[in-house]
């Protein structure tokens, strides 16, 4: 706390600022790398649908549920696989992203109602935050 002192005069205190809690990227600290490698081991193209939330979390809402070194995994497993993955939103995803592992692109509008639906239940589910 600063104390003021004007032309000999004495002046209340100056408070000190306040600081605003910082939002965290992972609630917790925690990821949901096994749940997700668990739904790709049993269901190879569900890369794509986990791709998509990961990315609409992190990007439309600052928020990391999957680890860096996994998002870029899936990045280079689904470019490595691109012409035998199959699933309705693949169209949403270029290997232009996929190489760049990235899909900073996609504005919040363009994520299907699907994916931003699954987006708000996991999180809601898994760390109890509604976006």
């Amino acid at each position: 706390m600063a104390i003021i002192i004007k032309k000999g005069a004495l002046l209340t205190p100056e408070p000190a600022p306040i600081k605003k809690p910082e939002v965290e990227k992972q609630v917790h600290g925690r990821v949901l790398d096994g749940m997700c490698r668990v739904v790709m081991s049993s269901c190879p193209n569900g890369v794509i649908p986990w791709w998509l939330i990961a990315s609409y979390l992190y990007y439309i809402h600052d928020m990391s549920i999957l680890s860096d070194g996994l998002y870029d995994e899936m990045a280079r497993d689904m470019l490595a696989r691109w012409d035998k993955l199959n699933h309705m939103h693949k169209h949403l995803i270029t290997k232009g992203d996929l190489e760049t592992g990235s899909l900073y692109r996609l504005k919040a509008e363009q994520y299907p109602g699907m994916t931003k639906g699954a987006a708000a239940h996991l999180v809601r589910g898994e760390w109890g935050v509604s976006i």
